[in-house]
């Protein structure tokens, strides 16, 4: 390109974005099967430098990710230092340490960090609690309540033949799926069963067959490496929480790239002995909301029986409130 080399993403990995405007045209661009036109290139502008940035724009003054260069031709020959406009509002930000370098030390610092990755991440609960920290908010609870629960490290389906490592590893993050409270012998599906992963930018909570796609029905943009380092909000699928389903997956699984979120501030992924407890005070907040909505209806009921004398219903009004 422009009488250089450019250079393409080993992993064919989609490009991921901050913009929302993007973030659609993104997701428009999968559904109509033109992901190829996502994958990160790196390509040389004459007169200006090196950008890394998706296909679809090779060759053009534009990237998410540039280097004032313009003598260099290959892109480990640049000196200078590398920005990005990702995560800005205006202007660029200086990453002072990216570097573009060749295969032997790339290969290298490459292996070195993704030893330190592997670390940290062994260094993370293998069981996390999805629940409210101390909200007694009944707001969403029908939904919500199928979804908070105790999830754990999953299993390699893959019995590792991607890695040494025996749980299952999608977008450098574990993989962790909810503690089935059914007793049915062949247990819950990938179509029912609930997980929790990491992509693009975000942790998703969802179904287990949408394992490592940027949609669910709560989603929280953070890069931490362990889900119970995440910092940020949480988010509710907008549809969802108005439809509040017990259903199956698909309608309500909204993609990163909707703008159809409903702020959820008293959810949190949390570890320990506090995670525990969380879990355990918001069902007993369960329970209680379910008692005075049975005798609510029981009231109602008692009320409205047909023909009923006022001193009937007042009595059936007493028994129900026992």
């Amino acid at each position: 390109v422009h009488g250089r080399p450019s250079y393409r993403h080993k992993d064919g990995d989609t490009w991921w974005t901050n913009s929302n405007t993007e973030k659609k045209d993104v997701r428009a661009k999968q559904l109509a099967g033109d992901a190829a036109l996502l994958q990160p290139l790196m390509w040389s502008v004459p007169q200006l430098g090196w950008f890394v940035g998706s296909a679809e724009h090779l060759g053009e003054r534009r990237g998410s990710i540039f280097a004032r260069a313009p003598q260099a031709a290959t892109p480990n020959a640049v000196s200078s230092v590398w920005t990005t406009a990702l995560g800005t509002s205006n202007g660029s930000m200086p990453l002072p340490n990216l570097r573009c370098v060749g295969d032997t030390e790339g290969l290298a610092a490459m292996a070195a960090m993704l030893g330190a990755k592997r670390a940290v991440l062994a260094n993370g609960a293998g069981t996390v609690y999805f629940t409210p920290r101390r909200s007694d908010n009944p707001k969403f609870d029908r939904l919500r309540s199928s979804w908070v629960g105790v999830y754990r490290r999953l299993k390699d389906p893959n019995n590792g033949n991607n890695h040494a490592d025996e749980y299952w590893i999608v977008n450098d993050r574990y993989v962790y799926e909810r503690v089935a409270t059914s007793t049915s012998a062949s247990g819950p599906s990938s179509k029912t069963s609930r997980a929790l992963w990491f992509a693009g930018d975000s942790w998703f909570i969802g179904y287990r067959e949408h394992v490592g796609q940027p949609r669910g029905i709560f989603h929280a943009r953070d890069l931490a490496l362990q889900p119970e380092k995440i910092n940020t909000q949480w988010l509710i699928a907008g549809s969802a929480a108005s439809k509040q389903p017990a259903g199956s997956a698909g309608s309500t699984q909204l993609s990163v790239s909707s703008l159809d979120w409903v702020d959820a501030p008293d959810l949190a992924v949390i570890s320990g002995d506090e995670g525990k407890q969380a879990l355990t005070r918001y069902k007993a907040q369960l329970a209680l909301r379910a008692s005075k909505l049975g005798r609510r209806m029981g009231l109602n009921h008692a009320g409205k029986r047909k023909g009923a004398h006022p001193s009937d219903r007042l009595r059936g009004s007493q028994v129900s409130e026992r």
